[in-house]
């Protein structure tokens, strides 16, 4: 097949699509307002002003300009098919490009309120219009099904999670002891992400384990006011911030650790970094939100505990910190539910069923 992909060529998620359908013998192009250089697989930048540049008014008018030329620049790639991650923007753009089929990817916040709040009623709109067009529509979760169904109640979803590759995440089988004990978070700095309650639920773990150590992978708009609370708090000692790392170094930054936390405090369509934490044949203690138990089982893989609950985060810490044998069987049940469900081979093999037989039936 020759597929468009239309989204952020920048993003992980979407290099990871774009290289596994290359590598499964397909002709792979992408559509983006953002640049990069992805082996074997054409970018076409569709861009104003200084390339990549973050800023919220080059990238209104890149994405005017997209809008503009999206037949075009669709059309260039002479696909059999069309893939857009993200159904506002991508979404839209390939229903303005006119081509069939289309088979919109859902990621998440498209759909689902963020932070919290309430879509406007022009992303609402948008949001019935790209999915009105679509021929197929792919989501990660059940949860993020049911959001897509309040927008488009007849759409043809699929689920499709997205999976993990577990020869790069898999356990640490050195055999080294590690000093202290080492807590992870590996998520963006930002509201949604609740690190602050991490950072806070410190102070007891601290207390009750010696050694015990957050570190804090990621990078956002919160990281000085983060590190801020940890001197506030005098837990300069007890938390540590790494910055964003690249996606190939997560796999030994988990084996580093002997619990990974997940703090969201909003609904979470899916939880890839749970997953991958498993895959790493670590326990995982995350908030209870949204889609994250369709990739986790409360007391079997992982704890779960209520969003935004600081003694509940800590008192299960401190559980897992006490208490080798329960971290060993919970990381042992995560890596084997990983590898039974979530395998990323499977994960390609399912989507490129959906938009061969899209394709078929167009």
């Amino acid at each position: 097949m020759r597929i468009c992909l239309i989204g952020n060529a920048r993003a992980v998620h979407l290099q990871r699509w774009a290289a596994a359908y290359r590598d499964a013998g397909h002709h792979v192009e992408i559509v983006s307002i953002r640049s990069a250089s992805i082996p074997g697989v054409p970018v076409h930048t569709v861009a104003f002003g200084p390339e990549n540049d973050p800023s919220r008014m080059w990238s209104f008018l890149s994405y005017a300009k997209l809008a503009a030329t999206a037949r075009r620049v669709v059309r260039r790639c002479n696909p059999d098919v069309v893939n857009p991650h993200f159904t506002v923007t991508s979404g839209v753009f390939a229903r303005m490009a006119g081509i069939h089929p289309i088979v919109v990817t859902a990621w998440g916040s498209d759909v689902i309120p963020a932070d919290g709040m309430a879509q406007s009623r022009t992303m609402r709109g948008l949001n019935r219009w790209a999915l009105a067009a679509a021929d197929g529509v792919t989501v990660a979760s059940r949860y993020l099904a049911d959001w897509v169904h309040t927008f488009a109640p007849d759409a043809p979803v699929t689920v499709v999670p997205f999976g993990v590759d577990t020869a790069a995440f898999h356990p640490d089988d050195s055999g080294t002891d590690r000093e202290g004990f080492s807590i992870g978070l590996v998520k963006s700095l930002e509201p949604r992400y609740g690190i602050e309650h991490a950072i806070r639920a410190m102070r007891p773990i601290a207390a009750r384990v010696p050694g015990a150590v957050l570190t804090v992978a990621g990078d956002g708009s919160l990281r000085g006011e983060l590190e801020d609370l940890v001197a506030t708090l005098g837990l300069a000692d007890s938390v540590r911030f790494v910055g964003k790392i690249d996606h190939d170094d997560v796999p030994d930054l988990m084996r580093t650790f002997d619990v990974l936390l997940n703090t969201t405090v909003v609904p979470e369509s899916f939880g890839v970094v749970i997953l991958e934490g498993s895959a790493t044949g670590i326990p995982v203690v995350s908030s209870d939100v949204g889609g994250v138990r369709e990739v986790c089982v409360d007391r079997e893989t992982a704890l779960l505990i209520p969003p935004g609950d600081r003694d509940a985060l800590a008192a299960a810490v401190i559980e897992l910190a006490g208490d080798p044998a329960m971290r060993g069987r919970l990381g042992a049940a995560g890596r084997s539910f990983v590898v039974d469900r979530f395998a990323w081979s499977d994960s390609v093999t399912r989507m490129l069923s959906v938009l061969e037989d899209t394709v078929a039936r167009s």
